[in-house]
């Protein structure tokens, strides 16, 4: 088994940077890395050589219109792709079958900025099931884990296999035209022209130079679009209100999906970002908040956000707010009390009574006068900023699941 290998901040950063320009997917990037520093970490003796030029990987129109996410190693390039929290991986469907494919898939384990490579996948198992695919833009394989995996075996089988011409069976290599049109909008194109197109750019190198020429003389702008206009961010868009509409149920579908979109447009479309996912889920959290509790201030409700998102607790976040410290504790020993709330209720005279006994037993209070009936809306306020805080502290919670996802 591989080592665990951590991205440093700056190092990730860079790396969503790439993606976000190309509309390529960090978390294949991240694993991608990770895989590289496996294989940098191996004894050098193997002479394993890790060449990141002349790999397909490194033509960034190929990234972004195809998917490719690999490393070279001793001349042979090799796929890489994270596995999911259900055992799977997936590939593009244009690239199954292709030489880019050949010599399989090592299959990254991710945990944050964290990982290690796990599995190898052949390219036999893609072919397999790529008719099970229907007509999804990915092909997915369960991997099986095996415990005794070894990477540098792995890789020195992998570099000494035979290698096999894919280019002597293409009857027709494609013109600058064809590569264009391949570049800006190959959903037009049938599936297995598409895939001959990929096998004419890996296998032929003066098929190669012209695509890198074509893509040179693309306005980067159009190759940013190529999310939208294949319609995968809408899918990304789907899929991720999906998830978020879960953990918000006092909004609607459409308005998740709305604050999903406007996020796209201020940070890209790969909401796999630390920056995309997290001012999302702080400007759902306020928006499902200020649902529930149209009586708040919003200013304070985002200030308490803000805090939690910060890292302080929703009680220190609420203290720092309410000017009143005795009714933040008599929120707080009323919030305990109570097993479940359900919205924003405010509290009874008997709670606001029998919490503040509770506190005139304490030192910190004893000294302290308050009026519960004239505070009574003071602690009211506070009641409400607590729950407020409470869902910022679970909206953060989900973050991290997020993160990790």
């Amino acid at each position: 088994m591989a080592s665990k290998f951590e991205i440093c901040p700056e190092i990730a950063r860079m790396a969503q940077i790439k993606t976000r320009s190309l509309g390529a997917s960090l978390a294949n990037e991240l694993a991608r890395l990770v895989a590289e520093e496996s294989v940098l970490a191996i004894d050098p003796e193997v002479n394993l050589v890790v060449e990141a030029a002349n790999t397909l990987t490194e033509i960034d129109a190929l990234v972004s219109t195809a998917g490719l996410n690999g490393i070279g190693v001793n001349g042979r390039e090799i796929d890489v792709r994270p596995i999911s929290e259900d055992g799977l991986i997936a590939v593009p469907r244009v690239l199954i079958g292709t030489p880019y494919l050949s010599a399989g898939t090592l299959v990254v384990q991710m945990n944050g900025h964290q990982g290690e490579v796990i599995a190898h996948v052949g390219p036999g198992s893609f072919l397999a099931q790529e008719d099970k695919a229907g007509q999804d833009d990915y092909v997915y394989v369960r991997v099986n884990i095996d415990p005794s995996f070894d990477l540098e075996k792995t890789l020195a089988s992998l570099v000494t296999a035979p290698v096999v011409d894919f280019g002597q069976n293409l009857k027709s290599l494609p013109d600058e035209a064809e590569l264009a049109r391949f570049l800006t909008n190959r959903q037009q194109m049938i599936m297995a022209r598409q895939k001959q197109v990929v096998t004419a750019i890996a296998s032929k190198e003066a098929v190669r130079q012209s695509f890198i020429k074509v893509a040179e003389a693309t306005a980067m702008t159009k190759l940013s679009n190529i999310l939208q206009a294949s319609g995968v961010w809408e899918v990304r868009t789907l899929r991720f209100t999906q998830k978020l509409a879960e953990k918000f149920p006092a909004l609607s579908r459409d308005r998740v999906r709305d604050e999903v979109r406007k996020a796209g447009e201020e940070f890209g479309g790969q909401t796999e970002t630390p920056e995309f996912r997290r001012e999302l889920i702080k400007r759902l959290t306020k928006l499902a908040i200020e649902e529930r509790l149209k009586a708040t201030a919003p200013a304070k409700v985002k200030q308490i956000i803000d805090a939690v998102f910060s890292g302080q607790s929703a009680k220190d976040a609420v203290n720092a707010v309410v000017s009143s410290k005795v009714a933040v504790a008599i929120a707080v020993s009323i919030k305990e009390q109570r097993h479940a709330l359900s919205g924003f209720c405010q509290a009874s005279a008997e709670e606001i009574g029998l919490a503040f006994g509770q506190l005139a037993l304490q030192p910190a209070y004893a000294t302290h006068s308050f009026d519960p009936e004239a505070g009574m809306d003071a602690i009211n306020e506070a009641l409400a900023l607590l729950e407020a805080g409470q869902i910022a502290e679970q909206a953060e919670d989900f973050d991290m699941d997020l993160a990790v996802s």
